[in-house]
């Protein structure tokens, strides 16, 4: 097994099959599903996978899976291409992750201004919090120190002082509300700016605010009436609407 370490103190490994072999028989030992170790042990004997052990400064074990020959793989906005790939069928959105400073404060957040409940959380070595609310399993996680960031907050990116109408074009996690009037004096409550728009041609509301991360969030409501609108736009052109 080669080691090097780099210039952030990470230790990486390239594993051969047999000291691969080693590191997986503790997981089988433990009863856990060893699903991705064995994708990882396919990759091992693809020769056109690179495949390294990394360690984390916590000590979390994963594996590195690097395809070679770079430039020289299918193209996915080939159709051609698309056709001979293996077929893959996502089942479900299982859930959305929200890295933070503060994860006992965020969590707060989502609980106390929006409702969501708290789940029981596997005893990771970091902090954190696992919620569920409108139908979403949401993952608050406490930031990865070790990892180069151009800056800490979502809301450092932007040059002047964020305003809640920036998350408009901006990665953002919606809900839809069945009073949006009782959202909004639920955010005055608390104290919490945010930006009323309505989608066009029609009353449906758009409320944009920050969570205390910086996260974007949107809120809404008569979402139905818009898919609504839209089909009956459409028409019978085979656009695809979200019901």
């Amino acid at each position: 097994m080669d080691q090097t370490i780099t210039a952030r103190g990470l230790v990486h490994r390239t594993v051969t099959p047999k000291a691969f072999r080693s590191a997986v028989q503790p997981v089988r030992a433990a009863k856990f599903r060893v699903i991705a170790v064995l994708d990882v042990r396919k990759a091992q004997s693809n020769p056109q996978s690179h495949v390294e052990q990394n360690e984390t400064y916590l000590g979390e074990k994963y594996w590195q899976i690097q395809p070679l020959k770079q430039g020289q793989h299918a193209d996915y906005r080939d159709s051609a291409d698309v056709d001979k790939a293996p077929e893959v069928h996502l089942t479900s959105l299982n859930h959305a992750s929200l890295e933070a400073a503060d994860p006992a404060a965020l969590s707060k957040f989502y609980t106390r201004v929006l409702g969501f409940s708290s789940l029981t959380r596997p005893d990771f070595p970091f902090d954190g919090a696992w919620l569920e609310g409108a139908g979403l399993l949401l993952h608050i996680i406490q930031e990865d120190p070790s990892v180069p960031k151009r800056f800490r907050s979502w809301k450092d990116k932007y040059t002047e002082e964020p305003r809640p109408w920036f998350i408009r074009r901006a990665n953002h996690l919606a809900f839809e509300v069945e009073d949006a009037a009782a959202m909004e004096a639920r955010l005055v409550f608390f104290g919490i700016e945010y930006t009323k728009v309505y989608v066009p041609d029609t009353d449906a509301k758009q409320l944009f605010f920050f969570d205390p991360e910086g996260h974007g969030v949107e809120v809404g409501c008569d979402y139905a009436k818009v898919a609504h609108m839209l089909r009956q736009k459409l028409g019978n052109n085979g656009a695809a609407v979200a019901p």
